[in-house]
């Protein structure tokens, strides 16, 4: 079969495959394409570039850049990824696959009308986003999405909330598959004293809730543990004045972005992960911990919660409820059997449900069942 995948049409995300330090989202592209090129598919991917090139071959992979151009603002942002889709829909009609998989919303734009099959990855809700976005913006999403939704012949989910919408939504296929990483490349190195988030610094990340639990810490614990924040975006310095204004300044550390083996080393060294966000798809941050054996404390939402079995791989609190994740802090940081005992299960589930040759069987079997249908 041959399948081209298209990344999120954005230069300011343009990834490097060819060195594999890859965000969540372009690590499961990669993952996928490489099993699917080992098991005998021809595999391209699409990614936004400064101007247009390739292909780049990356393990078997062809990597094309088409030029995208920038634009500073939001509105503008999402003008940029529209002209890449009109341009990526050129590259597919030249490359001529058997099914194109298209990543984000705006790059679907101009491919769902062509003639091959097309399959949309949907990250959330629309209706998820109606706390964390402006009306317009929130309209808008919800627009595209919907549009996309009844246009596309097939779309991926993560959870449940998401494939409920889809489902309604949609004239297609909808399949809910995982997110997934590769168990062996991961570690665990030791308990450095430290909570670990990593991610965008954003609103809909609650990052604000765990510097506010974090600083309701008894000041035995805070004097023996930090909290670690890996990640850019918006939320940056008024994240940094929080924990200034709630007197942790000294105990939360914010580190930029990290290579993603750098990344997986801190992971590998922390006490336990904290994932506070308001909605997800299905965080790799989270398989990511659980995968070097560390025990994760996330929001009891879709997308975690098909993750984290409370009590049994890791521990859930209500996303609004900020005592309820001191409660949870508390009760992992004060208990270092128990911390075991959970690090243990949920690596043990990554290796037996998260893994990528089990994932990208479920992407080729959606993706038969497309073509055989033409």
């Amino acid at each position: 079969m041959d399948l081209s995948y298209i990344t999120s049409g954005s230069v300011s995300s343009h990834e490097d495959f060819e060195s594999e330090d890859l965000s969540g989202t372009e690590s499961q592209i990669y993952g996928v394409s490489r099993e699917l090129v080992q098991s005998g598919h021809s595999v391209s991917i699409i990614r936004a570039g400064s101007e247009s090139s390739g292909p780049v071959n990356a393990e078997g992979i062809q990597i094309y850049d088409v030029q995208a151009p920038e634009y500073p603002t939001e509105v503008g942002t999402i003008l940029s990824k529209l002209i890449f889709s009109r341009r990526a829909a050129d590259k597919i009609r030249e490359l001529n696959p058997d099914l194109v998989n298209v990543i984000m919303k705006y790059p679907t734009v101009f491919i769902y009308n062509l003639q091959y099959p097309v399959v949309h990855f949907a990250f959330n809700n629309p209706a998820d986003l109606r706390h964390t976005k402006p009306w317009l913006a929130r309209n808008v999403t919800g627009f595209v999405e919907s549009r996309i939704a009844r246009n596309v012949d097939g779309m991926v989910v993560r959870n449940p909330n998401v494939k409920s919408w889809a489902e309604e939504h949609s004239n297609g296929e909808v399949v809910q598959i995982p997110t997934a990483v590769h168990p062996e490349k991961y570690t665990d190195d030791g308990d450095e004293k430290y909570l670990l988030y990593g991610g965008r610094l954003s609103s809909e990340k609650n990052i604000g809730h765990l510097i506010r639990a974090f600083s309701s810490l008894g000041s035995s614990i805070r004097g023996e543990y930090t909290l670690a924040i890996v990640g850019e975006g918006p939320e940056k310095a008024s994240l940094k004045s929080l924990a200034d204004n709630h007197g942790v300044a000294d105990s939360v550390n914010f580190y930029p972005w990290l290579e993603k083996s750098e990344f997986v080393e801190v992971i590998s060294r922390a006490t336990c992960a904290v994932l506070p966000s308001e909605y997800e798809g299905m965080p790799v941050f989270v398989l990511e911990a659980m995968a070097c054996g560390k025990p994760v404390i996330g929001s009891d939402i879709p997308g975690i919660r098909q993750l984290i079995s409370h009590g049994e791989t890791g521990l859930l609190f209500d996303k609004r409820d900020i005592a309820s994740l001191t409660a949870r802090i508390e009760r992992l940081l004060s208990a270092p059997r128990e911390r075991e005992r959970l690090g243990r299960n949920a690596r043990r589930r990554v290796q037996t449900k998260y893994n990528f040759a089990d994932v990208a069987s479920q992407y080729l079997a959606l993706y038969r069942k497309l073509t055989s249908n033409e």
